[in-house]
Order: C-alpha cells, then sequence, then structure tokens
C-alpha cells in the first residue's frame, strides 16, 4: 500500500512542473488575439507571477498600424520591385519585441 502512495508522489512530482513548463512554452509561442500583454516579471506583484505561472504569458498578435503608402510606395513600385528583385528584405525575429 506505501509503494502505491510513493508512485502516485512521484508521478505528481513529475507531471506538475512538466505540466507548467507545457504551459509556458505555449504561450511564449502562440499569440493570443487580443487583449493587455504580460508584463515583464520585475515589474508584477507576487499575485500576479503567481497567477502567470499555471496560466501562461499572454503575447497579443501585433498589428500593422501603416501602409506601404505611408512611406512613399505605390503599389506599382511594389509590384516592381516584387519582380525585378530589387530592394532589401529584414528580418527580426525575438520574442514579442516591437521593432520600429
Amino acid at each position: 500500500m506505501a509503494r502505491k502512495w510513493k508512485l502516485r508522489l512521484l508521478a505528481l512530482l513529475v507531471l506538475v512542473p512538466n505540466g507548467l513548463a507545457y504551459i509556458q512554452a505555449r504561450g511564449m509561442t502562440h499569440f493570443v488575439e487580443s487583449g493587455k500583454r504580460t508584463p515583464p516579471p520585475g515589474q508584477m506583484p507576487l499575485l500576479g507571477k503567481l497567477r502567470v505561472l499555471p496560466l501562461g504569458v499572454h503575447i497579443p498578435h501585433p498589428a500593422n498600424t501603416r501602409t506601404p503608402e505611408d512611406v512613399g510606395l505605390t503599389q506599382t513600385e511594389l509590384t516592381e520591385r516584387a519582380a525585378t528583385g530589387a530592394g532589401n528584405v529584414r528580418l527580426m525575429l525575438s520574442y514579442g519585441a516591437k521593432h520600429s
């Protein structure tokens, strides 16, 4: 009987941390449709940190606020640049950061 309890306790001690790690990893790799971004841990009170642990972080999906016309490009220029291969493409991959 004591052996069953030890096995259950061991399973619990393995499954709970792995479940929390899964939730955190999913939160960091999936955007939420809308809402407020989870603040950095240094700016959160203890209760907020304890709430984020089982729920994961929230990163809202970025929204475009500017169009190519805002920076002086027309649809014709964009099509010509794409066809000729002119121009540069800049990829900036980072965790939920805003870039200008």
